[in-house]
């Protein structure tokens, strides 16, 4: 009865994040850690169920013509390293969890600050300097606690209006994407 309780929480959750163009680990992590599993097991769940979801999304972003291709290049390339490096890292269940906590609640203060865009779809989407430095820390955080950097990355783009809503949904999928395979990748090595 409780598996089939929480997998139909994770099934829900996958709908309502999918719908924004989101992966859910954020959730999935709040989830799952209020259960005895390792860190680990926890981290690539949450990095496998992100792959899941955002493949799809990336995969009808991409159809759509949504996906800001070259402003988006740069910033995986600031965040896919440092996701890759934190991921490996070995930890203690303690400092996961403690971090895990801290980022979960910054990534609510990030929601609330949000503000919807306003930014023409015309326009052209370029990237301030200081987002690649912004991003090699979300990938930082990303590698680290499994979540895939979207729900940190999405509300700074709204409130800089990088670009219109679409644009911005289909490109943090695509990030959310890349860095939760770059995570899985470096999880067992």
């Amino acid at each position: 009865m409780e598996i089939t309780i929480y997998s139909f929480l994770f099934f829900l959750i996958a709908l309502i994040y999918s719908s924004a163009g989101f992966g859910g680990g954020s959730s999935y992590l709040a989830l799952l850690s209020q259960f005895p599993y390792s860190h680990a097991f926890i981290r690539f769940t949450g990095l496998s169920c992100n792959t899941v979801v955002t493949s799809v999304g990336t995969f009808n972003f991409f159809k759509k013509g949504w996906i800001a291709s070259k402003p988006l290049l740069g910033l995986l390339l600031a965040s896919v390293p440092l996701c890759l490096w934190s991921s490996s890292w070995k930890l203690t269940n303690q400092t996961y969890f403690i971090t895990l906590g801290c980022c979960l609640l910054l990534a609510g203060i990030a929601m609330l600050v949000q503000r919807q865009s306003q930014a023409e779809d015309s326009k052209k989407i370029s990237n301030p300097w200081w987002l690649y430095i912004v991003c090699a820390g979300i990938g930082l955080l990303s590698g680290y606690t499994g979540i895939g950097g979207g729900v940190y990355l999405s509300p700074l783009l709204h409130l800089i209006r990088w670009g219109s809503a679409k644009h911005i949904a289909a490109s943090c999928s695509a990030f959310i994407l890349v860095n939760s395979l770059a995570g899985i990748s470096m999880q067992y090595m």
